[in-house]
């Protein structure tokens, strides 16, 4: 996104909308205040008072990875659904049967569609998931390392021999808890990430990942951004190419 701007020579003013502030500043007062002629929206949750607004905004908006319906908001994302199926049918294919599923948050979008993903590839297979295999980390290191200590601390590798991450960042988290814990991957386990992050290139073992080329999606969000201010009216839904890449 920035890179795009850069090169058409606009201004692109970043700012961190929390909770908080969605309380005390509805979206409108918030763009009127800063004085926007567009936005765009990484991290929207359904549960953000913001998500609520902006279906009826006036100002040009698009969101990523998260979508809202209206008259003047775009959208750019991945098939989640899609990609962590594929993700989770190849560790299928290495012969796992059972995985653990390291979760970021309940309320986020892309988690509940890659979650979706999960039990599509395990349906299609005549398997099943265990609900207690499913465990939330709000994309949080610490957290992450915490649920692996202590799923591995009480089954070994008497359970799930596979970790699926919904990041990179969990993906790599788990690899440096596990050999922390004296244990090898993927000779005892196998793990998998989610974005693509230049980061998973260089831990030892590489991570498999599906990479959703997070600049690419950037760069085209704000495109769209930057068409619809000046009145692009057609289509404002884009979904970005994916690829498993096998490390």
């Amino acid at each position: 996104a920035c890179r795009y701007a850069i090169e058409r020579d606009l201004d692109m003013p970043v700012y961190v909308y929390s909770s908080d502030l969605q309380n005390r500043k509805t979206y409108e007062q918030f763009c009127r205040e800063h004085r926007l002629g567009g936005a765009l929206l990484f991290g929207l949750q359904t549960t953000d008072n913001y998500y609520k607004a902006l279906s009826e905004s006036v100002l040009p908006c698009v969101t990523v990875d998260t979508r809202v319906s209206g008259e003047n908001v775009g959208y750019v994302g991945t098939d989640n659904i899609a990609s962590y199926r594929m993700l989770t049918e190849y560790l299928i294919d290495q012969g796992h049967r059972e995985m653990l599923v390291l979760n970021g948050r309940k309320v986020a979008t892309v988690c509940l569609e890659r979650l979706a993903g999960v039990y599509e590839a395990y349906t299609a297979r005549g398997m099943e998931l265990r609900s207690e295999n499913v465990l939330y980390t709000d994309f949080h290191e610490y957290e992450t390392e915490n649920l692996v200590t202590h799923y591995v601390g009480k089954y070994g590798k008497g359970r799930a021999t596979a970790f699926l991450c919904m990041s990179d960042l969990i993906g790599i988290t788990v690899i440096r808890t596990l050999q922390k814990m004296g244990y090898s991957v993927p000779e005892d386990f196998s793990v998998v990430g989610y974005d693509g992050m230049a980061s998973g290139r260089f831990v030892y073992p590489g991570l498999t990942t599906i990479d959703q080329n997070l600049e690419a999606k950037g760069y085209a969000a704000a495109r769209l951004l930057n068409r619809m201010m000046n009145g692009w009216t057609e289509e404002k839904e884009i979904l970005m190419p994916y690829q498993l890449v096998k490390r």
